[in-house]
């Protein structure tokens, strides 16, 4: 789950290095926005995440 997530940011900062812009304050926004993300990144990278979906479906099998 944090690697898909990781890799679904990772993919959208690329796009976004490849949009061209017009003006200052758009290059700003999207200097902004990329680095935003970055920082997203690499926080979710740092947190050790547990998927709850499949011991929920596990718990929802065993009471049936």
């Amino acid at each position: 789950m944090k690697n898909e997530i990781i890799q679904k940011l990772g993919a959208v900062i690329n796009a976004l290095n490849n949009v061209y812009v017009k003006g200052e304050q758009n290059l700003a926004n999207l200097s902004g926005s990329i680095t935003i993300l970055k920082e997203v990144a690499e926080q979710v990278n740092g947190l050790n995440v547990y998927d709850t979906t499949k011991s929920k479906e596990s718990t929802v099998k065993s009471k049936r």
